[in-house]
């Protein structure tokens, strides 16, 4: 990380350090678990930024106890959800930064989740989970041609301009534009989930070894 971009996270933290203590920020709804939810809790923060410095600032936040990340959407019902309680534009967790065309979600419990593969104009593009794109995206737009310093778009963006469809973007900051931000439990992958059991099982057969030993040394 270079030390403008360092700079530049630490000036964005200490604005939303005062975005939040001015109480500037919007409501932060729960989807109700009785209305079909998942119990989270979301909200909108209208600040203007790279995707990097949402993803950061989202990771920075809690509420209730529950840490913040930047959002994910893995259904329609939570797209709605979206649409009917913020309808702003906002970057969400989405990226195809590691792999161009595999896009997954980077944070929350979803964090490596794969959803969506291929970009237009290709047919065989495929939506493997849940992806709401807008017509003809994700494009990996190529905005250099135009004078900008962005070759492609890996990262996803809500946009309500487009009905709660999807965009991919270059990830510079935008006007009019902030980051959507979901709070809740984050659950261990079903990889760290086995690494956690193995971990368990190897010391449970360290702990009998060395009662095993201990008995032997007694009855000799």
């Amino acid at each position: 990380m270079t030390r403008l971009t360092t700079a530049r996270i630490g000036s964005c933290l200490f604005v939303l350090a005062l975005f939040l203590t001015a109480g500037a920020r919007g409501a932060t709804i729960e989807w109700l678990v009785a209305n079909g939810g998942n119990g989270h809790f979301y909200n909108w923060v209208g600040i203007e930024s790279t995707w990097q410095e949402a993803f950061d600032m989202a990771a920075s936040m809690t509420h209730n106890g529950m840490p913040g990340y930047l959002a994910t959407i893995t259904s329609e019902a939570e797209n709605n959800f979206i649409i009917g309680n913020f309808n702003q534009r906002g970057w969400l967790a989405g990226s195809d930064a590691a792999v161009e065309g595999e896009w997954r979600w980077v944070a929350g419990p979803e964090t490596g989740e794969l959803f969506f593969v291929g970009e237009y104009p290709d047919p065989n593009r495929q939506t493997l989970i849940y992806a709401d794109w807008g017509g003809n995206e994700p494009n990996d737009y190529d905005n250099t041609q135009f004078g900008f310093p962005y070759p492609g778009e890996d990262y996803l963006q809500f946009d309500p301009a487009r009905g709660g469809e999807w965009n991919d973007s270059p990830g510079a900051p935008q006007t009019d534009a902030g980051f959507y931000v979901e709070f809740g439990p984050i659950v261990p992958e079903p990889a760290s989930l086995l690494m956690m059991g193995q971990a368990g099982l190897i010391a449970l057969a360290l702990a009998w070894r060395k009662l095993s030993v201990a008995l032997r040394r007694r009855t000799d």
